[in-house]
């Protein structure tokens, strides 16, 4: 898991599985192809252009969940917010990654 939004980096974003991988365009956070390779088979490549800048989705359920009265989204809990942030805690403490404000 590497995560580098400040580097001068490829900023492709792969993830690798048994059948096959997805690999999505250099700048993914604002990409808008995606290429999915199945093994054995041709690769599929996805287009979707962005509205503003590629965190619509976000930007709309906030918003909706803003309007609804909602402290938390029904697509996103809390709880699997922090389950995610805890997950790359314990990735960075493996691999030895310590940012300059942790003591």
């Amino acid at each position: 898991f590497v995560c580098d939004v400040t580097s001068k980096a490829d900023n492709t974003f792969q993830i690798v599985g048994d059948q096959g991988s997805i690999t999505i365009a250099a700048g993914f956070s604002m990409a808008t192809q995606a290429t999915l390779h199945r093994r054995g088979e041709e690769p599929v490549t996805l287009q979707r252009d962005h509205a503003i800048n590629g965190f619509e989705g976000e930007i709309i359920e906030t918003m909706r969940c803003v309007r609804a009265g909602l402290i938390e989204s029904p697509a996103m809990s809390h709880a699997e917010s922090l389950a995610t942030v805890e997950l790359m805690d314990e990735i960075r403490q493996r691999i030895g990654v310590r940012y300059p404000f942790e003591a």
